[in-house]
């Protein structure tokens, strides 16, 4: 997708201000949609908010590899991610003016880090009235184990669990 580039102008901190103060601005290429991750005992479930991104322009994903930490560098480990990417076209109105925008467009990527205990690779996706939901399925979790207690001088070495 190309996006018109403009320099900076005499609104960009007319923008900041509307953004920080009211969630506004006249910026037609900041559209970051909201989203809520919750669990529950069967699953995880992501939803995003993005009405008028229609299911064309959608990608949901899952990826290895490394997680981003805060300060925006690589954390420490690498896991499953999961991707969300979209966009919300911007329309021009009559002769290309506009008075005020208050929504806003344009394309957005998200990746969370999908905890170990959830199975990135059954995860399922819907698209409905503006609402995009992601569930994913939480790992069966293993039988508990025996282990034989073994006395006198007879032992038994176990190596990984397996023997």
């Amino acid at each position: 997708m190309f996006r018109r580039w403009a320099p900076p102008g005499p609104w960009s901190h007319f923008d900041d201000v509307m953004r920080d103060a009211f969630g506004t601005t006249t910026d037609p290429r900041a559209f970051a949609p909201d989203y809520d991750v919750r669990t529950d005992r069967e699953a995880m479930h992501v939803v995003f908010d993005v009405p008028g991104v229609r299911e064309a322009d959608l990608v949901v994903e899952v990826r290895d590899g490394s997680v981003l930490a805060a300060e925006g560098g690589p954390d420490d480990r690498t896991a499953r991610v999961l991707v969300v990417e979209g966009a919300r076209g911007y329309q021009e109105g009559a002769d290309g003016e506009q008075v005020f925008l208050g929504r806003r467009y344009g394309s957005f990527c998200r990746q969370l880090a999908i905890p170990d205990e959830f199975d990135g690779d059954a995860l399922s996706a819907s698209l409905a009235d503006g609402v995009l939901t992601i569930d994913i399925p939480r790992r069966p979790k293993g039988a508990a184990r025996k282990i034989p207690v073994l006395s006198g001088s007879a032992t038994k070495r176990l190596r990984g669990g397996d023997e």
